[in-house]
């Protein structure tokens, strides 16, 4: 089921960054508290778990506004 994801779903979240990019949870922090609250996220999760993760960072590209997909 796809759905747009909250911060309830941050420790999941978390995990599934690191274990698709093998970044240190202080990396993993980094993004998420500087950018999860100002971007557009959506999910996918089987039987409860997510299994893949979007993120839309919101950006200008030639004046205007865009997102950049993560």
């Amino acid at each position: 089921m796809f759905r747009r994801a909250s911060r309830a779903d941050l420790p999941q979240l978390k995990a599934l960054w690191r274990a698709a990019f093998g970044d240190s949870d202080e990396e993993i922090s980094a993004f998420f508290n500087s950018r999860f609250d100002g971007c557009d996220a959506f999910l996918c999760e089987q039987s409860g778990a997510v299994c893949a993760a979007l993120y839309a960072l919101r950006c200008t590209c030639c004046k205007a506004d865009a997102r950049y997909i993560y």
